[in-house]
C-alpha cells in the first residue's frame, strides 16, 4: 500500500527537544497564540525533512510578536486541516 502521508505533515525532533518543547508548552507559554507560533517555527523549519535537536530551541521558540496575523490565520487553517477538521 502506497504511503498516503504529506511530508508537510511531518516533524522530527530528538527526546531531549521533545522534553524541553513539552516544559515549554507547560510553563513558559504565555498563552495558545504562543503554542501556534511554536508549531509554525517547527513546521517551518522541518520542511527538509530535518530531524531538529536542541541546538534549534532558541529559533523555535522565537516569537516575537511581529508575526502578522495573516500568518497565523494560514496556520490555524494549516493545523485543523492536519488534524483532520477542516
Amino acid at each position: 500500500m502506497e504511503d498516503q502521508r504529506n511530508p508537510e505533515d511531518i516533524v522530527s525532533f530528538d527526546v531531549p527537544l521533545f522534553i524541553r518543547l513539552l516544559e515549554f508548552a507547560r510553563e513558559d507559554a504565555t498563552d495558545d497564540i504562543a503554542l501556534h507560533k511554536v508549531t509554525d517555527n517547527i513546521i517551518s523549519m522541518c520542511q527538509d525533512g530535518q530531524v531538529l535537536d536542541m541546538n534549534d530551541y532558541e529559533k523555535i521558540i522565537d516569537i516575537t510578536p511581529d508575526t502578522p496575523t495573516d500568518n497565523m490565520n494560514s496556520l490555524d487553517e494549516r493545523i485543523l486541516k492536519i488534524a483532520g477538521i477542516k
